[in-house]
């Protein structure tokens, strides 16, 4: 049996520094191509291979392919005959995946809020109201498995449950309806940059509408993620799926993030996939639209360009100042 771990150490062996994402499957090591401008610096670990389908991409250079053999050929050839022997096609399906999951259970008491309309708990009754002043529908409720608790942290709370491909909950968040709190999320102990929220209910073969969190992902039309914060880089399982698909991306990110809007467009686009940026008009997030207004401004979507981080550099520079 081949274990990961058996590939990790040959890779560090052959290559240098090694280091395993949280998932346990993706490697970053610094990028074999002696002409890729990150190995200008030693820190920048630009190459990532995902160790149990043997697929490899720097970010960077570009350096991509199916097979590590590959790279143990023409790069470490004094390893070649190792890699063989665990790195081989046949290999792939006898590999043992060493990686612990992260079990998440949902909060104790969970109640499905569209199966307790009628419900005459006071929280509970307190969370339909919230959920109305949000235009949240009871089609909203059961599409996105909406649920409260009426006890403990979660108690007057909305909480958005995530369920991976096989239907297991992998995540949640939970949002607060009384205003003035200090906490208005609180979440699940599990790590965000291995999770994709919902992915259960996404294809990945088609235009994904990306936004920030969860009350923004209501008002989407039609195959949406959150980021659950406002980061997207090559650590994210998220990111390593729309690069492996090459995912039309729509970006509809808060108004107040221009500078990471353009990085997650940048790091997107040399994943290869086209990206279009969807304008708020005068809306600070998608959470504040009605459903039709989210139609509307998503039709005013634009393609982005890499000309457009320069342009949104200069805009940012203050009068007076010196290049």
């Amino acid at each position: 049996m081949i274990s990961l771990r058996e590939r990790m150490s040959l890779l560090q062996k052959a290559f240098g520094k090694c280091v395993l994402a949280n998932d346990g499957v993706n490697a970053s090591l610094r990028c074999v191509n002696h002409n890729c401008n990150s190995r200008l610096n030693h820190t920048k670990l630009k190459l990532v291979i995902k160790l149990d389908e043997e697929l490899y991409h720097c970010w960077v250079c570009g350096l991509k392919g199916r097979k590590i053999l590959t790279l143990f050929r023409k790069y470490a050839p004094s390893y070649f005959d190792q890699a063989k022997e665990i790195f081989s096609y046949d290999n792939i399906t006898q590999k043992q995946i060493d990686i612990i999951k992260e079990e998440v259970k949902l909060p104790k008491g969970f109640l499905l809020l569209a199966s307790n309309l009628d419900s005459k708990h006071p929280d509970v009754k307190a969370v339909l109201k919230y959920l109305k002043t949000r235009d949240i529908t009871i089609q909203d409720m059961w599409y996105y498995r909406l649920g409260t608790t009426t006890f403990g942290r979660t108690r007057r709370r909305v909480i958005f449950p995530s369920l991976n491909l096989d239907g297991d909950v992998n995540y949640w968040v939970a949002r607060i309806i009384d205003e003035g709190k200090t906490y208005k999320y609180c979440n699940s102990k599990a790590t965000k940059k291995t999770i994709i929220f919902n992915e259960i209910n996404i294809d990945f073969t088609k235009r994904l509408t990306i936004v920030e969190g969860p009350f923004d992902l209501v008002k989407c039309d039609e195959n949406a993620v959150c980021l659950l914060g406002s980061d997207l880089n090559e650590k994210y399982s998220l990111f390593r799926e729309c690069a492996k698909h090459r995912t039309p991306i729509l970006l509809a990110l808060d108004a107040d993030m221009p500078i990471k809007i353009q990085k997650i467009s940048k790091a997107l686009h040399m994943a290869g996939c086209n990206i279009k940026i969807m304008p708020l008009g005068k809306f600070s997030d998608v959470g504040e639209m009605s459903k039709e207004q989210f139609i509307e401004q998503k039709r005013l979507a634009y393609n982005w360009d890499p000309i457009d981080q320069l342009y949104q550099k200069i805009s940012g520079i203050k009068n007076g100042t010196i290049l």
